[in-house]
């Protein structure tokens, strides 16, 4: 699934499953593209609907070069043990080790 999260439909499909705790079903791959600032409805979906997927690829792109991960680090922590192949983690600064260690 591609979700591009400036389009509104797409922020809608995120309320809709975050609102509810809804888990996605397993899926080859999950794309999060134009996270822009710190959204809790969207760290709220990591935590509690992706990390259910079973993913083989996680991909989570900032909008703006150098974006702060911090409101993320949970849903993250929760996501990537349930990811078989590749996390990336695009224009996001990591500011420390400890960050990047969590």
């Amino acid at each position: 699934i591609d979700l591009y999260y400036d389009r509104a439909t797409e922020k809608a499909f995120v309320q809709a499953y975050a609102g509810h705790s809804t888990p996605l079903p397993s899926l080859k791959g999950l794309l999060v593209i134009n996270v822009c600032g710190e959204d809790p409805t969207l760290a709220a979906f990591l935590r509690h609907s992706v990390s259910h997927a079973r993913l083989e690829c996680f991909m989570f792109y900032g909008e703006d070069i150098h974006g702060q991960l911090e409101i993320y680090l949970e849903g993250l922590e929760a996501v990537v043990p349930s990811v078989s192949k590749t996390v990336t983690l695009f224009k996001w600064d990591i500011t420390s080790t400890g960050m990047m260690n969590r």
